[in-house]
């Protein structure tokens, strides 16, 4: 049961950081609207998007030692 849990929080924070990353996109897209440089918002983008890959790779291994 714990292992549930642990892959629903890592799934939560996961979900959250894509939608950051979809946001950050979208400004990307408009720039002129944009409150940072985009530099600055591709390198917040690239954190959040290795963030996003280490919590499913943390997943992926709690899936292989459970089964």
């Amino acid at each position: 049961m714990n292992e549930k849990k642990r892959l629903a929080k890592i799934n939560k924070m996961s979900s959250i950081e894509i939608f950051e990353i979809k946001a950050i996109l979208e400004a990307l897209l408009n720039i002129e609207q944009a409150y940072y440089p985009a530099n600055v918002m591709i390198e917040i983008a690239r954190k959040k998007v290795i963030k996003v890959f280490n919590n499913i790779e943390t997943a992926r291994k709690i899936l292989k030692i459970t089964n």
